[in-house]
C-alpha cells in the first residue's frame, strides 16, 4: 500500500554509509516507521523536523509494517505540528513559559549544498509559575519520558535539601518536604513516587497510568496557594534509553558470559579512571556471550505471538537476538534487556541500537534506543 504523509521525526538511526531508519508521527498523531536508502533522502532527518514522505508499506517479520521511502523532502511545520516541532528545541521551555529560540527552516538540497534560513522567536514573555518544571529521561537526558520510567528534573531551588528514601521497596510521594504532581493529557493528576530530591535535581518515577501526550509537572512544597504552571513534558508509551558507565547514555553496560558448563561470570564491558570511561574488549570466540543492558522507558513494549519480547537489536549491521526485555525487578522503573551477541570477532568498538514496538488494536508505535557502545575483541 502506498502512502503520502507529513511526519514529525521522533527518533533517528542514521546509516553508516547514508540513508536512515527513523520513526515519527503524522499530523493525526499516528506513529510510523520509515526505512530510507541513501539514494532516496539527501540527508538523515533530525528529531523534531517535519518531512513530507512518499513511500510504500512493507511488512517486516520483526518490526511489522514500515514505510520504504521513495521520495522525501524537508518541510515547514504547520498547525498542531508546530507544537511538536517546538518541543524538540532545547531552548523551548514548554507551553505557558517564556522561550527565546532560533528555528532553522531548510529548503532542501541545491547544487551548492543545503539551504537554510533562521528565525528568532520570543514566545510568551511572562515568568509563569516557578513550581512548573519539565522532565527528561534519567538515563540520557532525552526530552521524552514513558509511563513507568525513571525521569529527572534539573533546576534551582527545587527542594530545601538533598534527601533520598531508605529503600526502593515503597518509594514515597513526599520527600524532603516536596511532592510532585503529574497531570497528563487527559487531565488526570497523580503524585509521582520520588527517588531523590535536592535543590538542583529531582529523580522520580513517572506514574504508570500517565496517558501519552503533553503532561504538566508541578512541585508542591506545601506552601499555599498551590498554583499549577503549564510547562509541558512529552510522554510516549515507549521512550527507550540505556544507563551507561559515564552517565551520558552513550557508554557501555555490563555483559554476562555463559561458559560451556553453564556457569555465568561477569565480563567487564567498561573501565573508568580519572573521570573517563572506556569500553573493554569482549571475547566472543570461545562460546556464547550475553549482554545485559539496563535502561528505562521500554517496559511497555509488546510481546509477539509466541510471547517473545517485541524488541530487536543490531550490532555491526547484524541482528542480535533479544532474550528478555522488560522490568528489572527490585528497582521501580528500571528496565533490563538481555541479548545474545553475534559472532563478529574483531568488530572493535561498535554501537548497539535496539528497536521496541508497542501494539494495540488502535495504534502501533515503534521507538529506537540511542546507541550504546561495546567493544568486541
Amino acid at each position: 500500500m502506498r502512502i503520502s504523509v507529513t511526519v514529525t521525526i521522533s527518533t533517528v538511526c542514521p546509516g553508516a554509509s547514508g540513508g536512515a531508519i527513523f520513526s515519527g508521527r503524522d499530523d493525526t498523531g499516528a506513529p510510523l516507521r520509515f526505512v530510507a536508502n541513501r539514494d532516496r533522502i539527501f540527508r538523515a532527518p533530525f528529531a523534531g523536523e517535519v518531512w513530507s514522505i512518499d513511500g510504500e508499506f512493507q511488512r517486516h517479520p520483526t518490526y511489522g509494517d514500515q514505510v520504504h521511502v521513495e521520495q522525501a523532502s524537508l518541510v515547514q511545520p504547520a498547525g498542531r505540528l508546530i507544537i511538536d516541532f517546538l518541543l524538540k528545541n532545547p531552548a523551548f521551555d514548554g507551553l505557558g513559559m517564556p522561550s527565546h529560540l532560533t528555528v532553522i527552516f531548510g529548503a532542501g538540497n541545491s547544487g551548492s549544498g543545503y539551504i537554510a534560513s533562521a528565525l528568532s522567536i520570543l514566545l510568551n514573555n511572562s515568568p509563569g509559575s516557578p513550581r512548573s518544571v519539565t522532565a527528561v529521561s534519567a538515563a540520557n537526558g532525552a526530552r521524552v519520558v514513558a509511563p513507568g520510567s525513571i525521569a529527572s528534573i534539573y533546576g534551582t531551588n527545587l527542594a530545601p535539601g538533598a534527601t533520598a528514601p531508605g529503600s526502593f521497596a515503597n518509594l514515597p510521594t513526599n520527600l524532603g518536604g516536596i511532592s510532585l504532581h503529574v497531570r497528563d493529557s487527559f487531565g488526570a493528576d497523580r503524585l509521582a513516587q520520588l527517588f531523590y530530591v535536592s535543590p538542583t535535581q529531582v529523580n522520580f518515577l513517572v506514574p504508570d497510568a500517565t496517558a501519552e501526550g503533553l503532561a504538566t509537572i508541578n512541585i508542591d512544597d506545601g506552601h499555599l496557594p498551590f498554583v499549577e504552571g503549564l510547562r509541558a513534558t512529552v510522554v510516549q508509551m515507549l521512550a527507550p534509553s540505556f544507563f551507561t558507565a559515564d552517565g551520558t547514555g552513550t557508554g557501555a553496560a555490563a555483559a554476562v558470559r555463559v561458559l560451556p558448563s553453564g556457569t555465568q561470570i561477569s565480563v567487564p564491558a567498561f573501565t573508568c579512571s580519572d573521570g573517563r570511561c572506556n569500553t573493554v574488549p569482549i571475547n566472543v570466540s570461545q562460546g556464547p556471550v550475553y549482554l545485559t543492558l539496563y535502561g528505562t522507558g521500554f517496559r511497555h513494549r509488546s510481546a509477539s505471538q509466541n510471547e517473545a519480547p517485541s524488541a530487536g537489536c543490531h550490532i555491526q549491521n547484524r541482528f542480535a537476538s533479544v532474550i528478555y526485555a522488560g522490568p528489572q525487578g527490585p528497582i521501580p522503573g528500571l528496565d533490563q534487556l538481555n541479548l545474545l551477541l553475534p559472532q563478529t570477532p574483531g568488530a572493535g568498538e561498535t554501537d548497539v541500537v535496539c528497536t521496541f514496538s508497542f501494539y494495540t488494536q488502535a495504534l502501533s508505535e515503534t521507538a529506537l534506543s540511542p546507541p550504546v557502545k561495546i567493544n568486541i575483541e
